[in-house]
């Protein structure tokens, strides 16, 4: 018996010494990262809060501003993504259409170092802006201020700006593609894109040598070669797209279960297809980023099946023909001869000999002086869409043609004469 005592009192010992030195005071853990970037101190000031919130301002505002990851992704995934290749993809954010500079006007020392590392800003520009600045700076903090300012100037000057190659008219520029791309290489190591759906750009200084951020602004696809290596894509896709503020959680994976994960799920195409047709919404969103978002690129572009055959072109170019049939010989998944037909292109190289004058959709390719698609012009060589200008109305506006109020003038879309306050950056329907 004295034993057993003993025993006991050795056991409620051990347990009052853990109890003694077990830290309650700092046992909360956050509910956001379940203690992965915080300590649950201060719950509403979590990474996985405060530093998504905070790169989506960046994003919205398209100012070139800084994306923070370091507390938001896996080792693996920084490792990809490091401070360098943020500020590409800010960068890619910031830049203006047509190829125009990025205005140095009421940004941040920070970003216009960023503009200029990405060559949406020249050096030159930059070191005015800085002189600007420089003869500004007064009152108590003016030496401070013209320190820091001294030395984002010598950061400039050492700066070795992207120069990125000409790219096809099919795009591929953006911070989509790019991430899309950077994120293939992780887990694809074989069926590289093709130039036509994504550019390899080799980024070299005015000087002519490469730098550490001209690396970074290289993307090249890799396609999956199973369907288990597309998912991982996708789900590390919606985590660098949502975590850097490129688009809301809704609508990437709205986008997704709409263009991959059901059609595949139903057995209406294979993954292979599914993933073809993402490239091509995502080019397209690209192409025209104040046309199309991902929440509305599928409906607003006639649903799947107006790109379906075109994906299974691409599909078909791309991966193996065993892909597409069985082992005795015979199509799979539904796809017919035609469809797969290896001699099909994505462009349509002959000269297009009209158009349609009755269409309600305005041609983009011939607004814009590019190949017109394959799957845009008819078998007797005349475009399915109508040839004038693309322009966007503002709902209401005398003369507007078309399901999205376009101008439909004789004109390119470069060339209209309608007045500012007519024309509209989006689409609203007739």
């Amino acid at each position: 018996m004295s034993s057993y005592l003993r025993a006991r009192h050795s056991i409620f010992y051990m347990l009052w010494l853990i109890l003694y030195f077990f830290p309650f005071g700092d046992c909360a853990i956050c509910r956001t990262c379940g203690g992965e970037a915080c300590d649950g101190s201060n719950a509403a000031n979590c990474p996985w809060t405060t530093a998504i919130t905070s790169n989506a301002a960046a994003v919205v505002s398209a100012t070139g501003g800084a994306i923070m990851l370091g507390k938001l992704l896996s080792p693996k995934l920084l490792r990809v993504f490091p401070m360098a290749v943020c500020n590409v993809i800010s960068c890619l954010v910031a830049k203006p259409k047509g190829g125009a500079e990025v205005d140095p006007t009421g940004k941040s020392l920070h970003e216009i170092y960023v503009a200029v590392e990405g060559g949406i800003l020249s050096k030159q520009k930059a070191r005015m802006a800085f002189s600007e600045r420089m003869q500004a700076a007064t009152g108590a903090t003016a030496a401070d201020d013209k320190k820091e300012i001294m030395l984002y100037y010598q950061m400039v000057d050492k700066a070795q700006p992207a120069v990125a190659a000409s790219v096809s008219s099919a795009g591929g520029d953006g911070p989509f593609m790019f991430v899309l791309c950077k994120i293939s290489n992780m887990i694809s190591k074989s069926n590289k894109i093709d130039a036509l759906l994504c550019q390899e750009v080799e980024a070299e200084s005015s000087e002519g040598s490469s730098s550490s951020s001209s690396k970074a602004y290289t993307s090249t696809l890799v396609r999956p070669s199973t369907s288990d290596d597309m998912y991982s894509i996708l789900n590390l896709y919606v985590i660098m797209l949502v975590t850097s503020g490129l688009c809301h959680t809704l609508a990437i994976t709205n986008f997704l279960e709409a263009v991959v994960y059901e059609p595949v799920r139903r057995g209406r195409m294979p993954w292979f297809v599914a993933f073809e047709l993402m490239i091509l919404y995502l080019l397209r969103v690209e192409d025209e980023p104040g046309t199309y978002y991902l929440s509305n690129v599928v409906s607003s572009l006639g649903g799947l099946d107006s790109f379906r055959e075109e994906a299974v072109k691409a599909a078909k170019a791309c991966y193996p023909s065993s892909f597409f049939r069985t082992h005795g010989g015979n199509p799979v998944h539904g796809l017919r001869e035609e469809e797969t037909d290896a001699k099909s292109k994505k462009r349509y190289s002959d000269k297009v000999k009209g158009f349609n004058k009755s269409a309600l959709t305005v041609c983009q390719a011939w607004n814009k002086g590019t190949l017109h698609m394959a799957s845009d012009v008819s078998a007797d060589g005349t475009c399915r869409h109508f040839h004038g200008c693309s322009q966007f109305l503002v709902a209401g506006t005398d003369g507007a043609k078309g399901k999205l109020n376009q101008c439909f003038g004789d004109h390119k879309v470069a060339d209209c004469p309608r007045p500012a306050a007519e024309k509209s950056d989006k689409p609203s329907r007739a």
